[in-house]
């Protein structure tokens, strides 16, 4: 009996102390993350704990003091290279952070609310000496929490979740412009790193911009957005984005708009290897453009592109250059870009055009146009001369390259173009017509060009 009462009793002390332990855990874990950024140019200006046996809040307030070294470790983190733009708006920023744990060991979520406080001092001033309406404005929209991001990431699994807080405001500008901004439904999941995770997805309901004074009005909205990205690695990645509708509406002394529905857009790459393979598709079901001298509808869209056999060194020695001219631009930068471009395609491209077509295109709602393809294969062979050639001899050019393309072009569209380049006429000798179609088969080998199976003499 003794010896149950022992265990009986060393079970409720270790009990007692598991959730001491377990905020003692995250607790040296947020330490650490915080000790990072502070090494990367974020300095924490405020804390707040309030800690109860089983729960544990946090109140941080973070400023960025040293934008640039914060963006270089961004930078060497992230997937992508982030603009420059993006360095300048932010600098100066005191983030808000509302961090909540359970501190029983092995619940591993932690609930986060980031929002910002100021903009940057620079800013604010600006915003204040130009226009105190504004300024108030923003001031208050911030107070209230008016952006904010929920985070719940789960630290063992490294798997997270969350939501932007929905946003509907309204501002009058000092001229009468009606200005109203809404974002509804926006939340994410995804894995990995939260600064550059393995698997991200997205989605949001709707967005709409509205400006109104006197007799112009701006409208623009879209719905039903979702983002799908995977990273393997910097790379390797895949990416995709679908749309349900987006619409655009100015109306004044022009009428103009635009609209298009399922709308979809992805791209993937693969830069592992020796050779790197870039590939891109977009499609969408509908697109119109309303305006005085445009009015104009196109259905069926498909874009299927891809460009291969990529010398891996030259594009990451082209890509470290453009990322380069983002910061500083000089001719010794620029004459370095032209450079890198030319080595690029001196170590050979192919570029593959698998379909790019529309089935249907009307004008002005009654011209039924029909519509057109595009299926292409075309390479710049490898050319260690190259340099010399576009310097001395840019006429042998023409034998870098071979191509292979079929063109497909309803007659419609065909006498539509003649109506306006009546040099399509002379093309016309040339067509192949396979039902109210015209075909152009178009081979260029060695320099050499051949169209539906006849010698083009240059």
């Amino acid at each position: 009996m003794k010896k149950l009462l022992v265990l009986l009793f060393v079970f409720v002390l270790v009990a007692a102390a598991l959730p001491i332990i377990g905020n003692k855990l995250i607790s040296s874990a947020l330490d650490e993350k915080i000790e990072l950024l502070h090494d990367n140019g974020i300095d924490v200006q405020n804390t707040r704990v309030d800690s109860s046996y089983l729960q544990t809040k946090r109140h941080y307030e973070f400023l960025l003091q040293d934008s640039e070294k914060f963006f270089v470790y961004l930078n060497q983190s992230s997937h992508g290279e982030i603009p420059s733009y993006v360095q300048d708006v932010i600098d100066g920023v005191l983030l808000g952070a509302d961090v909540s744990y359970s501190n029983v060991p092995f619940i591993n979520n932690i609930v986060v609310d980031i929002y910002p406080i100021k903009l940057s001092s620079k800013t604010m001033d600006t915003l204040k000496e130009s226009d105190q309406n504004f300024y108030d404005f923003v001031s208050a929209f911030l107070a209230k929490k008016g952006i904010l991001y929920n985070l719940q990431y789960d630290m063992i699994s490294e798997d997270f979740s969350g939501y932007v807080k929905d946003i509907n405001e309204s501002y009058i500008e000092n001229d009468g412009t009606n200005l109203k901004f809404s974002l509804f439904g926006m939340s994410y999941e995804g894995s990995g790193n939260l600064i550059a995770p393995n698997i991200l997805s997205s989605q949001m309901q709707n967005i709409s911009i509205e400006a109104i004074k006197d007799t112009f009005e701006m409208k623009f909205n879209l719905s039903d957005l979702n983002t799908e990205s995977e990273f393997a690695s910097k790379s390797k990645y895949a990416s995709a984005v679908t749309l349900g509708n987006f619409d655009l509406s100015m109306k004044g002394d022009d009428n103009v708009s635009m609209s298009a529905k399922d709308v979809q857009v992805s791209m993937s790459a693969d830069t592992q290897d020796t050779f790197a393979q870039i590939y891109a598709k977009s499609s969408f079901a509908q697109m119109q453009v309303n305006a005085s001298a445009l009015n104009a509808s196109m259905e069926g869209f498909n874009y299927d592109v891809s460009i291969v056999d990529l010398d891996k060194d030259a594009l990451e020695e082209l890509q470290d250059i453009l990322a380069e001219t983002k910061t500083s631009q000089s001719e010794t930068l620029e004459l370095k870009m032209k450079e890198s471009f030319i080595t690029l395609l001196s170590r050979g491209v192919t570029l593959n055009i698998d379909d790019l077509s529309f089935q249907k295109l009307i004008l002005d709602k009654t011209q039924d146009l029909k519509g057109i393809s595009v299926h292409s294969q075309i390479t710049f062979k490898e050319d260690p001369a190259l340099a010399n050639k576009l310097l001395y001899t840019p006429a042998l050019l023409a034998q870098n390259l071979d191509t292979d393309i079929k063109l497909k072009i309803s007659k419609e569209i065909f006498n539509k173009l003649n109506e306006t380049t009546p040099v399509a006429a002379l093309v016309m000798q040339y067509a192949k017509e396979e039902a109210n179609n015209l075909v152009f088969e178009i081979i260029m080998h060695d320099g050499e060009l051949m169209v539906n199976g006849r010698d083009i003499k240059r």
